[in-house]
């Protein structure tokens, strides 16, 4: 079979921009420019960010909505679960764009300090926070802050830690995950260039039966931790790219839909057998973790969506939006900002005491589901202007300098 690039548009050899924003996640070394970039793919970007952002709302507020009675928890476990899908397309197309590809340290220098300079200045922020808060006017401000400083036993010097060196402590543990993957990168373009495709299904074949071992109490024994899961949907994306007649079968959209309405039935039904506290369920210790014991299915729902996004490209062209590039530019900064620890611990705090919980399990979906969609809209807009205001202009002046000293630092070390 002959290897061959499954879309028109994959501008792999672009150089890399020494200014400007636009670098996403799956994409690091692409500028903004809609000559060059399939309004699909970023459309697909955008909608795997908000399932991460919706996600996180329903852990994160104080309302306890995956402990919501009756069907309306149900609801919420389920949408906790599809934020993996959002994470699983990110991982795709990583691997679709980086397959080919060679090493690049510069994208990996701008994501590290992308990173570090989002969680530096939230933590500053918080800390003034402390500072301006106005006593006595209904918030525990200080409190919370605090108990960010004290999250989950451990030492305030920790936290700060974490704060301060993000990728390293993995506080975002996504971004911890992607970094190493960019490194793995060139090992793992070698199986494309060197390896044989039946070979490579094989593998594909064992490491998604791991992600299926879970489901029958294999949680401590066949771990299919975030460097696995990451690698996995990698070689998937990479796959897809490097075998376009693999796009060829099962991929049109009655197919996805059907795929679709049968994940979100599996879904549902295990999250019911859940809540029953069956105990089948519990002597396969399903309630320990039942997002990552799905995993198995979000790679397999999140692969059909990529195909069949990726055989539309193929088919009908590019489809040019600058609107959508535009956002979609933003959705790496739009999750430095809403998954940081302190917004997981002050600021759904403040939202909760500005926003009454509803009495009704429904209403509590309703009114989240409307939060959650301000929210989104809210921190992409804040995500924009900080990139375009002040992130990416210290990145460019920082960016270079840090490249020129590991250079030489190698250089030296190699003499």
């Amino acid at each position: 079979m002959q290897r061959q690039p499954a879309v028109a548009n994959d501008d792999s050899d672009m150089p890399v921009p020494s200014q400007g924003s636009g670098y996403m996640v799956g994409d690091e070394a692409r500028p903004i420019r809609s000559t060059n970039r399939d309004g699909r793919i970023e459309l697909l970007r955008i909608v795997a960010m908000s399932l991460i952002v919706v996600c996180h709302f329903t852990i994160h507020m104080p309302w306890n909505l995956r402990g919501l009675p009756g069907a309306a928890g149900i609801v919420s476990q389920f949408v906790v679960q599809n934020g993996q899908i959002g994470v699983v397309l990110f991982f795709l197309i990583t691997g679709f764009f980086q397959t080919g590809r060679a090493f690049n340290l510069h994208g990996i220098i701008r994501t590290w300090l992308q990173t570090f300079l989002y969680s530096a200045m939230i933590f500053v922020a918080a800390l003034a926070g402390v500072v301006v808060s106005p006593h006595g006017a209904g918030t525990r401000l200080p409190e919370q802050v605090a108990a960010m400083l004290s999250s989950g036993g451990t030492s305030a010097t920790r936290v700060v830690m974490e704060m301060l060196m993000p990728v390293l402590s993995g506080q975002y543990w996504f971004i911890s995950a992607y970094i190493l993957l960019l490194f793995l990168s060139p090992f793992l373009n070698m199986i494309f260039e060197h390896g044989r495709r039946d070979a490579l299904f094989a593998l594909l074949c064992l490491l998604m039966t791991c992600s299926f071992l879970p489901l029958l109490g294999f949680t401590q024994t066949v771990p299919f931790k975030p460097v696995v899961y990451a690698v996995t949907c990698y070689l998937i994306g990479g796959y897809i790219k490097t075998y376009p007649d693999a796009l060829d079968t099962h991929n049109g959209f009655a197919f996805m839909a059907a795929t679709l309405t049968s994940y979100a039935v599996i879904m549902l039904a295990f999250d019911w057998v859940i809540s029953r506290r069956l105990p089948f369920a519990e002597a396969l210790r399903w309630e320990d973790d039942p997002v990552v014991l799905l995993n198995g299915f979000q790679v397999l729902m999140s692969t059909v969506t990529f195909r069949y996004t990726v055989r539309a490209s193929r088919e009908r062209g590019p489809k040019q939006s600058r609107l959508l590039c535009l956002l979609a530019s933003g959705m790496f900064s739009v999750y430095l900002l809403h998954d940081n620890l302190a917004v997981r611990h002050v600021g759904f705090y403040l939202l909760s005491t500005l926003i009454a919980k509803p009495e009704s399990p429904w209403a509590c979906l309703g009114l989240g589901a409307l939060l959650t969609v301000l929210i989104f809209v809210g921190f992409t807009c804040l995500a924009l202007l900080l990139d375009a205001c002040i992130i990416n202009p210290l990145i460019s002046r920082l960016a270079p300098r840090l490249e020129n000293a590991l250079y030489s630092m190698s250089h030296h070390g190699i003499e």
